[in-house]
């Protein structure tokens, strides 16, 4: 099993959260 790095991660998790912003804003 490959662990994410904590960047990889961070930039997954901001990336989902854009998403979400983005979807709301519309």
């Amino acid at each position: 099993m490959k662990t994410m790095s904590y960047t990889e991660s961070r930039a997954r998790y901001a990336q989902v959260l854009d998403g979400v912003v983005n979807d709301r804003e519309e």
